[in-house]
Parts: C-alpha cells; sequence; structure tokens
C-alpha cells in the first residue's frame, strides 16, 4: 500500500538527514516527505522513524500521512522549551518559637491543634505538616 509521511515545521531544522539528499524536502526546508510502501494490518499501520533532535525548531509541527492519495490523518503537536523545575526555596518563617503566629484563633493548649501529640497525625486548622514540626 502506498503510504507518504509528510512534516512539516516551525522552521527549517538544521538537517532533514537522508532526505534532503534523496530531495524530498521543499525548497524551504520546512517541510519533509516520505513515501514509503507499508503493509496494513487489521486497518493499522504502525510505524515510529521521526524524531527530534537538539537544535531542532520549536513551535507547531504537522504531521500528514496519506494512504493510497488520500488524507488519512493530520496531527498537529507543539515542541516547547524544557522548563526547569524550580528548586524549593523554604520561605522565611518570621514568627519566634515562644510566640503564637497572627493567625491563631484558639489559645495553645496541651495536645490541642497547635500544641501535636506524639499520635496526632492532622497538623490542625490552618496548619500545614511542616508547621506542626517546629
Amino acid at each position: 500500500m502506498k503510504i507518504i509521511e509528510r512534516v512539516t515545521s516551525p522552521g527549517a531544522p538544521a538537517t532533514w538527514g537522508g532526505l534532503e539528499e534523496r530531495h524530498l524536502v521543499t525548497n524551504d526546508r520546512r517541510t519533509a516527505t516520505k513515501p514509503t510502501d507499508l503493509k496494513v494490518r487489521d486497518h493499522w499501520i504502525q510505524r515510529a522513524n521521526w524524531q527530534m533532535n537538539p537544535g531542532d525548531v520549536l513551535g507547531r509541527y504537522v504531521i500528514e500521512i496519506e494512504v493510497e492519495g488520500k488524507l488519512a490523518a493530520r496531527i498537529a503537536f507543539d515542541i516547547v522549551a524544557e522548563r526547569p523545575t524550580p528548586a524549593h526555596t523554604p520561605e522565611p518563617n518570621n514568627e519566634l518559637e515562644d510566640e503564637e503566629p497572627d493567625d491563631a484563633d484558639t489559645p495553645a493548649t496541651p495536645g490541642g491543634p497547635r500544641s501535636p501529640t506524639p499520635n496526632q497525625t492532622s497538623p490542625g486548622p490552618g496548619r500545614t505538616p511542616l508547621e506542626t514540626l517546629r
């Protein structure tokens, strides 16, 4: 079965590899076409030959698949820059150890929400688990 894969990038990549040597890339170098003969089994075509390379253009890509001259699929996706994971920086704690926080609605009583006991699993109202460990 005659299958044509066509990939269009938002800009010209550094290389399209062997497709350029076979003149299967448009003059603006944004679209590469790969004709193939593939077997269709139970209405499925399995193929995974496209890959991203360092330096490829970021943005919207479109892959079109033609089967016997008819458009069978169009897949659009975006390649975005990897966002670094922010390092966790604890917020400064301006409370003094013996001072009650401003949001304290209840007095600190032994075993109450402001003074956790060793078997208490809930941090209490308005508190985070880290605050209960102070």
